[in-house]
């Protein structure tokens, strides 16, 4: 038996080859999708693990700070609710040094347990023996006063977490002096009596 030949025309070659020449487009467009999708996933995967490795040493030098806050020695003056004592009489004689008037404090009878911002909860915290008591105050007075007053009623002797601190102008006299007033919402931080 002999082979069944069928004509080819030229326009089935041109089809043919123009079939041929789409396939291998195709084929080789996927190729170069590949190839770029691969690069682009192994960039992401180093962005990656560079954000890993810089969360780990954040998460180691955390981890020290708090073993060294653990080793540090609370005077018994600044401990439990004496700590709000040693606070307001810092912040009234931090107000009267920089000439701003203290015009309200209110504090929390109650300490309750720290609970650390880097815990998901407070279940997560552990058994910590630092307490917290919410302390509200104002001051007013000249501007750079007030911003000198609260960085300095910062570096206190008793720590303290600031919650909000809202700064906005209370007055201005005829000279175009303005006169701010702060509310300030904190945390006292102390240990455990």
């Amino acid at each position: 038996m002999s082979p069944i030949r069928l004509p080819v025309t030229e326009r089935s070659f041109r089809v043919l080859r123009s079939l041929t020449i789409a396939i291998g487009g195709v084929v080789a467009s996927l190729a170069v999708l590949c190839v770029g999708a691969a690069g682009y996933l192994q960039v992401q995967a180093k962005k990656q693990e560079a954000a890993n490795a810089q969360t780990d040493q954040r998460i180691r030098a955390a981890e020290e700070t708090l073993r060294q806050a653990e080793s540090v020695e609370i005077p018994r003056e600044l401990r439990g609710l004496a700590a709000v004592s040693a606070f307001q009489r810092h912040l009234e004689s931090v107000c009267k040094n920089r000439s701003v008037e203290l015009s309200e404090f209110s504090s929390g009878s109650n300490l309750v347990p720290f609970v650390s911002r880097f815990a998901a909860s407070a279940s997560d915290s552990g058994s910590s023996d630092w307490v917290e008591a919410d302390v509200t105050f104002r001051i007013q007075g000249d501007p750079a006063a007030v911003v000198e007053a609260l960085r300095e009623i910062a570096e206190g002797e008793v720590p303290v977490e600031a919650s909000s601190i809202e700064i906005e102008r209370a007055s201005v006299d005829r000279g175009g002096n303005a006169t701010v007033e702060a509310r300030v919402q904190l945390r006292v931080l102390s240990k455990n009596v």
